[in-house]
């Protein structure tokens, strides 16, 4: 069962994912994962979390238990900010997305027209932005 606390999880790789949690057999399965990124001067002076796995299917991943260092439950106001970091990347996941389909159009288009010998010395014009 999944419990709707917001708990922060450090993994083997340094990586540290906040989100609900359920514990299973194979590991630690987070629901809507959110990675933690620090910016700023030497140590970070602000926090960040932005989505673990945006472009997936499932709003959930398992870490299996040997990735898993340690979990704990987060201060509240954290996570009223886990929440509101929720929201905006949902938000932004979307426009990504609008990018990622017009870059597909676009390479469809010079596929179709067979021009990617006329595309292969400005390749920057499909980079996704």
């Amino acid at each position: 069962m999944k419990d709707e606390t917001v708990y922060h999880c450090k993994l083997s790789n340094g990586d540290e994912v906040f989100g609900q949690i359920e514990q299973t057999d194979l590991g630690l399965t987070i629901h809507q994962p959110m990675s933690l990124s620090d910016y700023g001067d030497e140590g970070g002076d602000a926090v960040g979390l932005y989505s673990y796995m945006p472009f997936s299917e499932e709003q959930s991943c398992t870490i299996h238990w040997e990735h898993v260092m340690s979990f704990n439950k987060v201060l509240p106001v954290v996570e009223e900010f886990f929440h509101l970091s929720r929201h905006f990347a949902e938000r932004s996941i979307i426009k990504q997305l609008e990018n990622i389909q017009f870059g597909n159009q676009q390479m469809k288009q010079y596929i179709e027209e067979d021009q990617l010998d006329s595309i292969s010395t400005n390749q920057s014009s499909l980079l996704i932005h």
